[in-house]
């Protein structure tokens, strides 16, 4: 039996990707509205209720569908068939006159075969039969020719659940800056070094990193933990990364508010506030209902829609008080076993990550709820950032394991006497700062002391 999130479902996020293609496209799908992937349009609606896989955009001269394939290397096939129905010739190399040549198929011929619904492999065998110059090639410019045309004409999309390991290469290849030059590798090294389990795990995070990490952290919690998200502005803002998830089940994600975490006390001015709107406006409608007649007019639609939007704001602030309370509480220190010397917060966890954050001034703030055995994990590609973290840590005595790491990375192409690393890419990402909360060395004599 197929479960639910194996099919594709309206208002879900997808990934896309056309087959032969290199783009990643995050993407939410609606029935109805049309999808662009690498000049490829169609209408996803068909494809819902479907499991995920390859499909195939067909026209017959209407709007365009979807339909499912499940020959998942389809493209390379193609390739051998449009490589075996022409000659080979290794001898012969290309000149200054193939250059220049002319295909014997017009656009017009191309776009009336796309419009009777011809598959990739049938068009890319007229084109190569219809090359003049096709037969004169070396091997090498052969198979280069049909993978250029199977690329360009191919009408194959694939459809794909979202992961991270997507969404980290789609976001990274588009702009690396948007990401801090993170990569997939540095994000598992990132994961591994927090030490995250589904156990009832308590992560700190702040990020900018389009909530990756966030989104990261949330996978690996399985809804058994919780997921204490710093952020600025009243509502978290630029994370298409966890929203891309499509966790439905969100109780665990817990956003926080600098300016809660700095004052805590607004969270009941804010309530009493709320209370004063909602018995103000409770006051007017009352006094309105005794002056007015029993009729009803456009005003009164109208006010009833402003007390609907008014109802609903409150109730979406009452939501975000009462997950901020409980981020609040995982963050405060509690004595164990009454020993005021032993007092620490529930967080098992802190990880900070951006390109703009000064990882001091957040764990001046949240340090002191870290419970012991507690992992604390910096990612910045500013060096300085990195240093000045690690020299805080070492001053407070209390963490052990600290260590500094660059990742380096290099991708190569790999072909038959040919390997040699790609030319434009990012080779150096940013550092990352791991450390272990212990019982620090002054609190350690004390108790020793008191024995």
């Amino acid at each position: 039996m197929i479960s639910e999130n194996s099919v594709i479902r309206d208002g879900d996020y997808s990934i896309l990707q056309k087959v032969g293609g290199e783009q990643l496209r995050p993407c939410r799908l609606l029935s109805g509205q049309r999808v662009l992937i690498e000049k490829l349009s169609f209408d996803p609606t068909i494809a819902f209720g479907k499991p995920f896989g390859i499909f195939e955009v067909s026209s017959n001269g209407k709007t365009p569908t979807v339909s499912s394939q499940n020959e998942s290397s389809s493209d390379v096939q193609q390739i051998e068939h449009c490589e075996s129905k022409v000659q080979q010739n290794d001898n012969i190399s290309l000149d200054s006159s193939v250059n220049d040549q002319k295909q014997s198929m017009t656009a017009d011929d191309i776009a009336k075969l796309k419009a009777e619904g011809s598959s990739t492999e049938n068009l890319v065998s007229k084109l190569v039969n219809g090359n003049s110059f096709f037969k004169d090639r070396s091997q090498f410019s052969k198979e280069k020719y049909v993978r250029k045309m199977t690329k360009k004409h191919s009408g194959k999309v694939m459809i794909s659940r979202p992961n991270i390991r997507l969404l980290c290469q789609s976001y990274f290849y588009k702009d690396p800056e948007r990401l801090a030059h993170l990569r997939l590798d540095q994000l598992a090294l990132l994961i591994q070094f927090l030490n995250i389990h589904s156990c009832g795990c308590n992560i700190f995070v702040y990020e900018n990193t389009l909530g990756l990490l966030g989104a990261a952290v949330m996978e690996r919690l399985d809804n058994q933990g919780n997921c204490i998200f710093l952020h600025r502005g009243d509502w978290p803002q630029s994370i298409p990364c966890i929203d891309a998830m499509n966790n439905r089940n969100q109780n665990n994600f817990l956003p926080l508010r600098i300016t809660t975490l700095l004052q805590p006390d607004l969270l009941k001015d804010e309530e009493e506030a709320d209370q004063q709107k909602i018995q103000r406006r409770q006051n007017l409608t009352s006094q309105e209902e005794m002056q007015n007649n029993s009729t009803i007019n456009c005003d009164d639609i109208n006010e009833l829609e402003e007390d609907t939007s008014l109802q609903n704001m409150l109730e979406r602030r009452v939501k975000r008080r009462e997950k901020e309370k409980r981020a609040l509480n995982l963050l405060s220190k509690n004595s164990i076993n009454g020993d005021e010397l032993l007092n620490e917060g529930e967080l098992d966890g802190i990880l900070l990550a951006g390109r703009t954050i000064d990882p001091v001034d957040v764990l001046k703030q949240v340090i002191d709820g870290l419970r012991l055995s507690g992992s604390v994990v910096v990612y910045s590609p500013i060096k300085q950032h990195i240093l000045k973290a690690w020299n805080f840590l070492r001053s407070t005595n209390s963490f052990i394991d600290m260590q500094i790491q660059e990742q380096f990375c290099r991708t190569h192409q790999v072909l038959p006497n040919q390997t040699h690393p790609l030319m434009q890419q990012t080779v150096t990402g940013g550092y990352i700062l791991s450390a272990i909360k212990i019982l620090s060395s002054e609190k350690l004599k004390k108790l020793t002391a008191e024995d």
